[in-house]
């Protein structure tokens, strides 16, 4: 069994109403259905988190786990602006070397402000996946399965 775990830091609640020109009309609690539907028939347990405190994403990068021992465990995570920003996550994730984690924007970050196109916290995640709008989400739970069904195997 594997279980991924959905991060979405600052602002993310407000998906669907905030700047729908760049973030488009889908909500959170529509990608959090997508996700489901994607995840429908695969070896998965999904759980959700969604904070605007960088010391809340912290603690639950630390406490997440396998529902039971020897399970694989994944990690999606979009820290809106603190993907930016904060050494903190990207040092929570490092620190968690049975977890595999990777990094959505919504938007193509590298099209977007000078500010926005460094991802510290990409660079302790498996990869990264950007532009690709709430879509990325359900991207990164496929390849994320993949590859810890492969982990498992070696």
């Amino acid at each position: 069994m594997i279980d991924i775990h959905y991060v979405f830091g600052p602002n993310l609640s407000q998906l669907g109403q905030r700047e729908p020109e760049v973030y488009g009309q889908t909500s959170l609690a529509d990608i959090k259905a997508s996700i489901l539907q994607s995840g429908q028939g695969s070896a998965c347990h999904l759980h959700f988190m969604q904070s605007d405190h960088e010391g809340e994403i912290v603690r639950y990068i630390h406490a997440c786990s396998p529902l039971k021992a020897g399970d694989a465990v994944g990690l999606v995570i979009n820290a809106g602006g603190l993907s930016h920003t904060s050494v903190s996550i990207r040092d929570a994730i490092a620190t968690r070397a049975d977890l595999t984690a990777i990094s959505v924007h919504q938007t193509q970050v590298a099209r977007r402000e000078v500010f926005r196109q460094t991802d510290i916290v990409a660079t302790a995640c498996l990869a990264s996946i950007s532009g690709f709008g709430a879509f990325g989400y359900c991207l990164a739970l496929s390849g994320l399965i993949e590859h810890l069904k492969t982990q498992q195997q070696d």
